[in-house]
């Protein structure tokens, strides 16, 4: 069997891998969305209509909302598929690599969740009614989740782009 046969079943193996996980990363982060976004979900009591805190909580309760954050970041990934495998001369791997990036984010992801939730619920008490439940309670949350993502982000691209700059031939040594 010779090396371009080899290189076809990795890149191939790769990118079902790599489906299987954008599909899981995708219903993470839409349970995410759900979870930090949508703290007045499964409460009778809500912020008052027109308020900033009620119209977020509403965007992001059904669809499209929902959805956007995972599509956004799946989407992102994709792209970056995309762009490194035309960019790359050698990028059989790169789905493998795309997908392995996936894994570790959600379980980071888990880890800092459970890690953030159990730190700030031990700093603060218990709500006391519904309208106390909210983004008071999940912003440290949601930015350790923006951080995590970002480095996704562009740790993907990172690797899609081989990793490293092309070296200009007239650049001073």
């Amino acid at each position: 069997m010779g090396r371009r046969p080899v290189q076809i079943l990795a890149f191939a193996g790769g990118l079902l891998l790599l489906a299987v996980t954008w599909y899981a990363l995708f219903w993470c982060l839409a349970g995410a969305t759900e979870l930090l976004l949508v703290p007045w979900d499964t409460t009778p009591q809500r912020p008052p209509v027109g308020t900033l805190a009620r119209e977020v909580n509403d965007f992001f309760e059904g669809p499209p909302g929902a959805y956007l954050p995972a599509a956004t970041i799946v989407g992102a990934g994709m792209v970056s598929l995309v762009v490194g495998a035309v960019r790359r001369r050698c990028g059989a791997w790169l789905p493998v690599i795309l997908a392995a990036a996936n894994s570790i984010f959600m379980v980071l992801a888990s880890i800092a969740y459970v890690a953030n939730q159990s730190l700030f619920a031990l700093r603060l008490p218990p709500p006391q009614t519904g309208y106390d439940l909210g983004y008071q309670r999940t912003w440290p949350a949601i930015l350790v989740a923006g951080l995590l993502l970002g480095l996704l982000l562009c740790g993907q691209w990172w690797l899609a782009l081989g990793g490293r700059r092309e070296e200009r031939g007239d650049a001073p040594s």
